[in-house]
């Protein structure tokens, strides 16, 4: 039986690059993958070294191919029920991510990113926009506390960023 649509049941996002020169640190996370062409053995801004080796093309273009190589496999030899359940792009499908550091050689080393639990903001920490300002509570401007405690200009108070004013909802 015919399946109804192609599914896609592994995905990949391919981006970033890095300097492999020891000691040089260089690295452009904004990097397209379409970018990688042009990158082939173009001097680090930094140090000068080959950012993009042939290796490392290589090996990315090879990783490409083995990804479409199992979705290919996948749809002509997996029933279309569990193709349904597989699918990357079904909404609310929960998806996994992988760090891939390569070093010039053409190997590459795989790692799991593991995401971070959301840190919840508070008084006295640090911006969650990354401005590096502080977490502060404005002071009430018609506190009427003296009257009836608490007031609402007292319990109503946002966090607010001392540099941004990035405000917690």
């Amino acid at each position: 039986m015919a399946k109804s649509k192609t599914y896609q049941v592994l995905g990949h996002s391919i981006s970033g690059i890095k300097c492999d020169a020891v000691g040089c640190g260089y690295r452009d996370d904004t990097a397209r993958l379409e970018d990688y062409p042009k990158l082939l053995n173009a001097p680090c801004p930094k140090c000068g070294a080959p950012l993009l080796t042939e290796a490392d093309f290589n090996a990315v273009l090879k990783h490409m191919a083995g990804v479409v190589r199992i979705n290919v496999w996948a749809n002509r030899w997996l029933p279309e029920w569990l193709l349904r359940r597989m699918d990357v792009n079904r909404p609310g499908a929960k998806l996994g991510t992988v760090r891939v550091e390569m070093n010039g050689t053409g190997k590459a080393k795989f790692a799991p990113v593991v995401p971070r639990p959301p840190v919840e903001p508070e008084e006295g920490g640090p911006c969650p926009d990354g401005c590096g300002g502080t977490l502060e509570l404005p002071p009430p401007e018609n506190c009427s506390c003296h009257i009836a405690p608490p007031c609402g200009d007292c319990t109503d108070r946002v966090l607010t960023c001392s540099r941004c004013g990035w405000e917690a909802a």
